[in-house]
């Protein structure tokens, strides 16, 4: 098995007792990645370990193409050009889209952010390939047909699930175009534009696994005066991408993204957010594949820390249509290459020198955007906002995800600090049309300064709330509550608002509350205690 070498002017060898005919992967080789000023052999970490035959077994392995001199690989658009923003289903590799969002970053534009060429030089013997086309996908993975209603299969005999089970936000559609070849494009999911939100799916994973995501987007025929949405893809607290659709819809194709997330826990967050500064419309989403790989496939990226973004995935010498799955076990869509004419940036070259005196050959490549992984929400904190969300109905459909994370797409009434593993400050959910109880678990946000829940229809009695060291402000007014107010209230020396009005509490108001020195308060109108408190 070859592969190659990090990106610098290396020499990949077979060893010289191999006789250089046995067969073409022990040919001689030089690989010489080019990297430009900006990306230097020590800013790029060692290329992965080949993995298994069988997982790689795909028809690009068996296509070879004699380089006498040197190919280049798709060029990325420069500042001036339309972004491509996605790779169409037929066409060449797509390239991350010229959208920037202020204080976000992207896997490859930003200048904090690694661009590893991860070229995978598969020149394993062909195998047959029958056991490639009986594996099912492996562990938690999913096929979602984005807002239909009923399962379908499509023409590879893969099944398509309905979304519903696994989003809580969305309307589901219907496109006009007839004679999709694609079944899933056909229906689509499209969320409303509330600026700041974020809707997520909800995906059991196995932990400390690595995914493929890929959503597919296909917004159909419009008009010049109202062109697709342009939105965020979030997974988990990590900004990914900007969707822009645009290039795409005009030509009649799909768009697709693609990448490569570690799960750190049970779940995995796939969420589409509204940016204000973008378009005036919602997102929406045709397709999501999410696809557990075999922990040999990219196993030298730290996924714990890190996170990769595609942005050419090529079979060399080959023509006709992408390998796509069965030939593929994971569904990777591998493009033909048929000239070498292209260039991924005017700074990424690949060259193959021949070392033994035999032409080099190559099979495939990839070549990703290694971008870190984004903060989290503190897991006391989110633990305590999942307790909340169990307890209460009608809660807003954007309470998906992680609360806090990336920063400003925390949950409808939620403010957290500006750290990367943020802290829940202040929760504000009056007048949401709010109903249950107020989770003990609230206590267990020890950051919270501010807390309102006023004006919802909430019951039961006031939590115990003196783990809140710097609470300040308190407002449960017009809510149904009863039982007594804690005494507990007054222990909390930071406390000075505190609003109980128009709720069902009963018994004396604690003394300490009465004679805080420092505290607004109101305990009238409603209510029914005894002794009468002051107004």
């Amino acid at each position: 098995m070859c592969t190659a070498s990090r990106c610098a002017p290396k020499k990949a060898t077979q060893p010289k007792s191999a006789p250089e005919s046995a067969s073409p992967c022990c040919r001689r080789w030089r690989l010489e990645l080019d990297c430009g000023p900006n990306r230097t052999p020590d800013t790029l970490p060692p290329p992965a370990t080949t993995p298994a035959a069988e997982t790689l077994t795909h028809p690009a392995d068996r296509v070879h193409l004699l380089l006498l001199d040197h190919a280049h690989l798709p060029r990325r658009p420069s500042a001036g050009q339309p972004a491509r923003t996605a790779r169409k289903h037929s066409d060449s590799p797509p390239f991350p889209p010229e959208i920037h969002r202020e204080g976000k970053q992207h896997a490859a534009e930003m200048p904090a952010l690694l661009l590893r060429l991860l070229l995978s030089l598969i020149l394993v013997a062909a195998a047959p390939l029958a056991a490639a086309r009986s594996r099912q996908f492996r562990g938690y993975s999913y096929l979602l047909d984005c807002g239909a209603t009923a399962s379908i299969i499509d023409r590879r005999g893969l099944v398509w699930l309905p979304d519903g089970r696994y989003v809580s936000a969305g309307v589901s559609g219907k496109l006009s175009e007839q004679g999709l070849l694609d079944p899933t494009l056909a229906t689509l999911r499209v969320f409303p534009r509330r600026p700041a939100a974020k809707f997520c799916y909800e995906l059991p994973v196995d932990r400390n696994r690595r995914y493929l995501l890929r959503p597919t987007f296909f917004y159909g025929v419009y008009s010049p005066d109202s062109p697709p949405p342009v939105f965020d893809m979030i997974v988990d607290g990590t900004f990914w991408t900007a969707v822009n659709t645009t290039d795409d819809s005009l030509a009649g194709s799909a768009s697709y993204y693609e990448g490569v997330f570690g799960a750190s826990g049970r779940n995995m967050s796939f969420c589409l957010g509204v940016n204000p500064d973008y378009t005036d419309s919602g997102p929406f989403i045709n397709a999501l594949q999410v696809i557990q790989l075999h922990d040999s496939v990219y196993n030298a990226t730290n996924f714990t820390s890190s996170a990769m973004g595609l942005i050419a995935r090529t079979k060399f010498g080959s023509a006709g249509d992408a390998e796509k799955y069965p030939d593929d076990i994971f569904d990777r869509h591998w493009q033909p290459f048929l000239d070498n004419k292209h260039a991924v940036s005017s700074l990424t070259r690949l060259i193959l020198t021949p070392v033994s005196g035999l032409p080099p050959l190559i099979n495939a490549g990839e070549v990703f955007g290694l971008f870190p992984r984004g903060g989290y929400t503190i897991p006391r904190d989110a633990r305590a906002l999942e307790s909340i969300k169990r307890s209460l109905q009608n809660i807003p459909d954007d309470w998906n995800g992680d609360p806090c994370m990336p920063h400003g797409y925390a949950w409808a009434g939620v403010t957290c600090d500006d750290s990367s593993i943020a802290n829940v400050i202040s929760l504000n959910f009056s007048s949401m049309g709010l109903s249950g109880y107020i989770s003990s678990d609230i206590a267990n946000m020890t950051s919270l300064t501010d807390i309102s829940l006023a004006n919802n229809n909430l019951f039961g009695p006031i939590p115990n709330l003196s783990k809140l060291r710097s609470l300040q402000r308190l407002h449960l007014q017009d809510n149904k509550l009863n039982g007594t107010v804690p005494q507990t209230l007054g222990t909390i020396t930071t406390l000075h608002e505190l609003f109980l009005q128009n709720n069902e509490l009963v018994g004396p108001v604690p003394l300490n509350l009465l004679y805080k020195q420092g505290l607004t308060y109101k305990f009238l109108p409603g209510n029914h205690f005894f002794p009468r408190p002051p107004g």
